[in-house]
């Protein structure tokens, strides 16, 4: 009989099934009941020679004479077990079988109904759901270089690197089936970079929603803890060079970082759902965020809701209070926008100038902070999934982390960002605060304080425009 079709081991099993039910029918079962002489009984139906050794496998050679004795001998004791074995088959027959939980058989006696029960009984045996082994795509072996930039934002060493430091802690067991640290890296890099549903992910590689839910909280996890590395200040041979950087950009001297918040959008969470509602009128995370002249972030806060004011974030931040108790991390200025407090170590630009001074510094201040605002654009431009997590806050905050590490190991790579139809949809923010008004809108514990160093920052400000910007 020939095969028109191929066997693997995903089908095996379906094929066996099938022709199992097509043997087993009422007929067949009959008939072989019959020729055994089980129903109906018939004790002659084996003969006793049949219970004969068989001469070929026999070990001894033997004379006719011993045989033929030895054959005789046999023949009877054979035939006393053969009549043995009917009389406890009729026995078994006629006597009634125990009913159980999953087989029912009604008549004492095989009839072709108790057989269509048995068949509907195996049949649902048989048609359990089978376990489905899906081939998986591995995008190294599919794609080229330009693809593999353009779908996991790395090169191919770049993600055997980042492979190379986590493999350790995102190892799964060595049962078949599982997923290789490559494969879980680039799950999750995609997911990343794509920004879409994680089903859709899952469909590059072959893998299920949920067991790329699984990896993505994995490895987000594990490169969590990479994040205090590689989201730093900078040192004293590095302030240097920023400052230089920054200089150059606009003529503003000893800056050495610029600070702004964005807000990353997510899911409506289920606790606290109005904490998470920002002044546009959508549920996001406010994220803190300052970076040097290269477009490197130095500094990233991301556990607040989206209704939480830029200052209220800095303000609970160990770098703010390190800056006050003048334990200053870094010797230098940050510049900030008009929604921050002032300070001396913190300058903001000039609510309504002027004079010419007041002019050039705004000029000055504004070109040099767009840093900030080019490191954002870049990090959400890079990381798709910034423009909207459908996640859990708590996940959203690490998520968020994780991507910023990330956008830092690209910049010092030198890796440019892919050409995508979707900007950032951060849009700049215009609203102009005036400094006393700041009090009003943070009250502080101690408002003479708080006045004491408005007018420091307002001092620093002022002999900086007398220097510089005259």
């Amino acid at each position: 009989m020939a095969i028109d079709f191929d066997i693997n081991k995903s089908s095996c099993q379906n094929e066996l099934s099938r022709s199992l039910l097509s043997a087993l029918t009422p007929a067949n079962l009959q008939s072989s009941f019959r020729k055994t002489g089980i129903y109906p009984f018939d004790r002659d139906v084996i003969q006793p020679s049949t219970f004969l050794p068989s001469a070929v496998l026999s070990n001894n050679m033997e004379s006719e004479n011993e045989s033929q004795t030895r054959a005789t001998v046999n023949c009877e004791d054979n035939s006393s077990k053969c009549k043995t074995f009917f009389t406890t088959a009729e026995e078994v027959i006629t006597r009634k079988p125990k009913p159980t939980k999953k087989r029912k058989v009604h008549s004492a006696v095989v009839s072709g109904k108790a057989i269509t029960e048995d068949l509907r009984y195996r049949e649902r045996r048989l048609l359990r759901r089978n376990r489905i082994f899906r081939d998986r795509t591995h995008p190294f072996d599919v794609f080229d270089d330009d693809v593999i930039f353009a779908k996991f934002r790395f090169r191919r060493q770049e993600i055997l690197a980042i492979t190379d430091d986590i493999s350790v802690d995102i190892l799964l067991s060595k049962r078949m089936g599982s997923l290789t640290p490559l494969l879980q890296v680039l799950i999750t890099l995609r997911y990343f970079a794509s920004g879409s549903f994680q089903d859709v992910c899952g469909e590059l590689i072959g893998v299920d929603q949920s067991t790329v839910s699984r990896t993505v909280t994995r490895v987000t996890d594990v490169l969590l803890r990479q994040v205090p590395n590689h989201v730093r200040l900078p040192n004293g041979k590095k302030q240097d060079a920023i400052k230089t950087k920054f200089y150059d950009m606009s003529g503003f001297p000893n800056v050495v970082g610029c600070i702004d918040g964005t807000q990353v959008q997510i899911q409506a969470p289920t606790q606290n759902e109005h904490e998470f509602v920002n002044r546009k009128g959508y549920h996001s995370i406010n994220v803190q965020l300052m970076c040097d002249a290269d477009l490197i972030f130095i500094n990233c806060i991301a556990k607040w809701p989206g209704s939480v004011h830029d200052s209220r974030i800095l303000r609970e931040s160990s770098l703010f209070e390190d800056f006050e108790n003048k334990r200053q991390p870094m010797r230098g200025i940050i510049l900030g926008d008009s929604r921050y407090m002032l300070r001396d170590w913190l300058l903001t630009p000039i609510s309504n100038p002027t004079t010419r001074q007041e002019r050039n510094y705004n000029f000055s201040h504004s070109s040099t902070r767009t840093a900030i605002e080019r490191a954002i654009g870049v990090l959400k431009r890079r990381w798709h999934c910034l423009s909207r997590l459908r996640l859990t806050p708590a996940k959203a905050c690490k998520v968020i982390a994780v991507c910023v590490m990330l956008s830092n190991r690209a910049r010092r790579l030198n890796l440019d960002v892919p050409d995508t139809d979707s900007d950032s949809d951060d849009e700049p923010d215009y609203e102009q605060a005036s400094d006393a008004h700041m009090e009003e809108v943070l009250p502080v514990n101690n408002p003479m304080i708080e006045r004491a160093r408005l007018a420091a920052g307002k001092t620093a400000r002022e002999r900086l425009m007398n220097n510089y910007f005259h």
